[in-house]
């Protein structure tokens, strides 16, 4: 992702923070870093959410974020704000840990409904 460091995803991973930080410290290496999937870790049936992670991790160990949504029960890959995921939270404690990392949005279902959209957008304003 930056020429030379290899990301470690969080939640398809490690379902404990403390385990997915020992990790990351462990190999004490400036080219591994964490890459936290916002929407994986809602997925995983735990009491820590993704603030926490953000959190926990902190500015030194996060550096890329996989942006998508869900509600918790399907891995539905939607724009923030669409699922049930507290995005207020979220930008709190990227503020928190100064974030300055990189976004991924993994929205490809909202990509996906414009084969739907477009053509019913169509019938819709040649009615108009």
């Amino acid at each position: 992702m930056w020429g030379h460091s290899y990301e470690f995803e969080s939640a398809d991973n490690w379902n404990v923070i403390e385990e997915f930080c020992e990790y990351i410290d462990t190999l004490d290496s400036e080219y591994m870093v964490a890459n936290l999937d916002i929407g994986h870790v809602g997925l995983a049936m735990r009491d820590d959410e993704a603030d926490d992670f953000i959190r926990a991790l902190g500015h030194d160990r996060l550096k890329a974020l996989h942006v998508h949504d869900n509600n918790y029960q399907t891995d539905s890959h939607i724009l923030p704000y669409f699922g049930s995921i507290n995005w207020d939270k979220i930008t709190s404690a990227l503020a928190d840990i100064d974030y300055d990392g990189d976004f991924t949005y993994e929205v490809n279902a909202w990509l996906q409904c414009f084969s739907t959209l477009l053509p019913l957008s169509r019938t819709y304003f040649t009615r108009v």
